[in-house]
């Protein structure tokens, strides 16, 4: 099952999109509760804009290996992508649960949070990223956004000269 799995991330790679959909489904009729392959057909199928089926898999996925953090990650990914953004919140709470210092986690929540105008706990976000990586010019930039929607445009500036 290893293998099919494997040749689907290959494919992938390639672009061989419906080649590596092929593969994935290889892998789990050898093995339902293949977790890997269910997680990697959501990746692929969120990365070919089919979000609803790729919510399908990451469901799998999570259910089948709820301890791990990207599962939850790219299930809340996809659900932001398609405006589900306190679904997304959830999920990306889970991801935190088991990797506190899950940095993509923690930056993707920022920008839900911005967005839904929940900025004290958007800053909170980005800092947590800033604190495992000061060098970061995209978290930066973002809290400085964050910053100036909340009018507190010195500070915001602040964040910006870092860049």
């Amino acid at each position: 099952m290893n293998i099919w799995n494997n040749r689907g991330v290959t494919l992938e790679v390639l672009g061989r999109f419906n080649d590596a959909l092929e593969s994935y489904d290889e892998a789990l009729k050898l093995d339902s509760k293949h977790s890997s392959a269910w997680f990697n057909k959501g990746k692929l199928f969120s990365k070919m804009s089919r979000f609803e089926e790729a919510l399908e898999s990451y469901d799998k996925a999570v259910e089948l290996d709820s301890s791990d953090a990207d599962n939850w990650f790219d299930k809340g990914f996809t659900l932001a992508k398609i405006g589900r953004y306190e679904e997304a919140l959830l999920c990306y709470d889970e991801a935190l649960e088991l990797d506190p210092r899950h940095v993509a986690v923690w930056f993707n929540k920022g920008k839900i949070l911005c967005y839904l105008k929940r900025f004290e706990e958007s800053l909170n976000c980005f800092d947590k990223v800033i604190s495992v990586f000061p060098e970061d010019g995209l978290a930066w930039t973002y809290k400085g956004h964050v910053l100036t929607r909340m009018g507190k445009f010195e500070e915001a500036l602040k964040c910006f000269d870092k860049l």
